[in-house]
């Protein structure tokens, strides 16, 4: 892997971002529109490309890597709530919830899976999926319970 490949799938990426800025703005593409392809996005378009990074031969060599993805993502999380706690301890708690949710949660499946999937293809989504698993669980766990307080 080059850093140019990466910049390419980024370039690709951004130049697709801007053709949706300038679409939207234009009016091209309306409010009605826009959660019509959001929606596309988020419930077609990523989980097939999810489920079809399934269909590679398991070998004994994919598991090992995807129990050590799944375990390392674990860390991961692991260590940026930690992380999170203790650096918010000196934020305003009017804002601790929504600083600690900034530090620990990212965007990584919503931008990361083009980007992955355009540098490692379906192997890269295929372990991708695996360390998103503690993004969601966490994010609909610990996240809800940072603003709800329950």
């Amino acid at each position: 892997m080059t850093v140019g490949l990466v910049f390419d799938k980024v370039l690709v990426l951004l130049l697709i971002m801007i053709v949706g800025y300038i679409a939207r703005k234009s009016k091209a593409i309306n409010e009605v529109s826009n959660k019509v392809f959001t929606d596309l996005l988020i419930y077609v378009t990523i989980p097939v490309l999810i489920l079809s990074s399934y269909q590679i031969e398991l070998t004994p060599d994919r598991v090992k890597m995807a129990w050590q993805v799944f375990l390392f993502g674990f860390l991961v999380y692991v260590i940026m709530i930690v992380f999170a706690f203790l650096v918010s301890r000196k934020v305003n708690s009017d804002q601790k919830a929504l600083f600690q949710f900034s530090l620990i949660f990212s965007n990584c499946a919503f931008m990361g899976f083009p980007v992955i999937g355009g540098i490692f293809g379906k192997e890269g989504i295929f372990l991708t999926s695996i360390f998103i698993v503690h993004f969601n669980v966490l994010l609909w766990t610990y996240g809800l319970m940072l603003f709800t307080g329950e």
